[in-house]
């Protein structure tokens, strides 16, 4: 039986963006009993444009999330000890895409409730998943619409669980 601190430790132990992942796999297999075989996770520098930044996006016709590099850059450099649940609430988030959920506001309501239940209300995996842009001070909407971006992406060459990836360097 799983401890109710396993995934906050599992969060703060990971080393890398594959760690990451595979916890975010892993809790929604335990809450949907549904996993993305072959996805990919690909870092790429989203540009922020007058609507806002983006933290990340599934790309469904190459079946990979992209976080954005800019944003990681930056936590990791005015608060690293953010980086894993930034890190755990952008992959769940798309995660959520990929496996269904388009609805935007619904894939929010989610995002905090899978936190909330994994991680508890305290917990800055879910303080970020009740407002991100508040908790780690970015500023518009956080939505840029999907026609306007580029969604060429450098993927890795292989699913995310056959990989690791260290943080940015």
């Amino acid at each position: 039986m799983k401890s109710k601190n396993e995934p906050i430790v599992k969060l703060e132990k990971a080393k890398s963006i594959s760690e990451v992942f595979t916890l975010v796999s892993d809790l929604i297999h335990e809450t949907f009993n549904v996993r993305n075989n072959g996805l990919l996770v690909a870092m790429d520098n989203i540009p922020v444009s007058n609507q806002g930044i983006v933290a990340g996006l599934y790309v469904p016709d190459e079946k990979t999330i992209v976080v954005n590099k800019l944003l990681l850059k930056e936590i990791k450099a005015k608060n690293p000890d953010l980086l894993n649940s930034y890190l755990f609430h952008v992959l769940l988030h798309e995660y959520l895409h990929s496996i269904g959920f388009v609805d935007e506001k619904e894939t929010r309501k989610l995002t905090f409730l899978i936190s909330n239940r994994h991680f508890g209300i305290d917990h800055k995996t879910t303080k970020i998943a009740l407002n991100i842009n508040k908790f780690i001070g970015l500023f518009g909407n956080g939505e840029i619409p999907y026609q306007n971006m580029d969604t060429r992406v450098r993927a890795l060459p292989e699913p995310v669980d056959k990989w690791t990836i260290n943080y940015i360097g």
